[in-house]
């Protein structure tokens, strides 16, 4: 798979994750497949409360672990990712830091899932998110496909 591409993950979580998906089309969305590794906060809203719960902790305690160590590593050695900006801007604003590891260890597994479904490679630059799509899509006319999204629209 693509994960190599996101700095953090190594050869280790890389294999230990695939496992575990297999395959990444059986999940509709991002938020049931962060909910999978156990990384969503319990539901316990009521009338009256929607008090702020812990995890529920389902899915793999190994893989939580292990995201937990890709977090720290690519906090660490990527300053310019949009996971790096969440799990900085929860500390400034004074969540313990387990709490932002948690925050920001889901918006990577979000990352994961993106590229996993949309078979890319993992790009933190915006622009060169954007130039690969344009090449992308000059590639696809080059070959005569249409692209699906365009054609939607203009129905």
């Amino acid at each position: 798979m693509n994960y190599n591409s996101i700095p953090g993950f190594g050869v280790l979580s890389s294999a230990y994750f695939t496992s575990l998906i297999i395959d990444i089309g059986r999940f509709p969305d991002s938020r049931r497949f962060t909910a999978s590794f156990g990384v969503v906060p319990k539901m316990r809203s009521s009338s009256d409360s929607n008090p702020n719960c812990a995890t529920t902790h389902r899915g793999d305690e190994l893989a939580r672990y292990l995201l937990m160590l890709c977090v720290l590593s690519h906090v660490k050695y990527r300053k310019d990712s949009v996971v790096t900006r969440m799990y900085r801007r929860l500390m400034e604003r004074g969540r313990p830091k387990r709490e932002a590891m948690v925050a920001a260890g889901r918006k990577l597994l979000t990352v994961v899932y993106l590229i996993l479904k949309n078979r890319r490679m993992y790009v933190s630059d915006s622009e060169a998110l954007l130039l690969s799509h344009e090449d992308e899509k000059s590639q696809r006319e080059d070959f005569g496909l249409k692209d699906v999204t365009e054609e939607s629209t203009l129905e």
